[in-house]
């Protein structure tokens, strides 16, 4: 009875480990995979990030592009003299764009042959400047070009603030993950004591009934032989009173 008692208990104590070692065998996994998911995901976003500052950048140029062909409009296309001419108007109205969109480091206008005409730089520079650039069209025929410099530090600096947010939804999910995993471990472990009392519950009654039903069957085998014994007394008495000379 001992020995099976420590088996027991030793059963019990395995299953806890078993139980506390899948929890966080799985933890774990969640883990990684949350954590794979966000490389992938911060590769797409840093990617998308990328293409709408771009896009942003070309409709910019786009929009100043369309105010270069309205002030040099002329019959035969865009009048570069009069923008030249104009100068100074059309290089505040550049200062003007730039200051508006602290991602970009440069507006520029040229001319058919390359040269510039107007041109306006924020006060970061173009060290760190990518270059885009919209075609001035009149008539279907190019006439020039609207060149815009992007920002590659503003981009990164849009892209690291995305990973910080993306970082702490991440963080939070875990968080949020292990607590449900902790009270899922709790209630199993709980729900796993439940089932060995009532295992422990059912065994005990099983060996009361077995003790029980071992009790009647020893009374059973008790009981026959004596009563066959008081039987063959009774049947003995009743011959020797028959007998003479045994009376009294």
């Amino acid at each position: 009875m001992l020995r099976s008692d420590a088996k027991r208990r030793h059963l019990i104590s395995s299953g806890r480990a078993e139980t506390v070692r899948a929890f966080s065998i799985f933890a774990l996994l969640m883990a990684v995979l949350v954590w794979a998911g966000h490389g992938v995901a911060f590769s797409d976003m840093s990617q998308l990030a990328r293409n709408y500052s771009r896009q942003r950048a070309m409709e910019e140029a786009q929009r100043v592009a369309d105010a270069v062909k309205v002030i040099g409009k002329s019959p035969v296309g865009i009048d570069f003299y009069r923008l030249r001419q104009g100068r100074k108007e059309l290089e505040r109205f550049l200062n003007a764009r730039l200051a508006s969109h602290p991602d970009l480091r440069s507006l520029e206008v040229r001319d058919r042959f390359g040269a510039r005409v107007a041109a306006a730089e924020s006060k970061q520079g173009q060290t760190d400047a990518e270059k885009l650039g919209v075609t001035l069209m009149a008539g279907g025929i190019p006439q020039g070009d609207v060149r815009v410099g992007v920002s590659t530090e503003a981009i990164d600096r849009e892209i690291e603030a995305l990973r910080r947010s993306l970082r702490v939804k991440i963080a939070l999910f875990l968080a949020l993950g292990g607590g449900l995993l902790v009270l899922g471990l709790i209630y199993a472990l709980n729900l796993s004591r439940k089932n060995r009392a009532l295992e422990q519950a059912r065994q005990s009654s099983a060996r009361m009934e077995y003790r029980a039903n071992l009790g009647q069957g020893l009374a059973h085998e008790i009981r026959n032989p004596l009563n066959s014994m008081n039987i063959n007394l009774q049947m003995l008495v009743e011959e020797l009173e028959g007998v003479p000379g045994l009376e009294g």
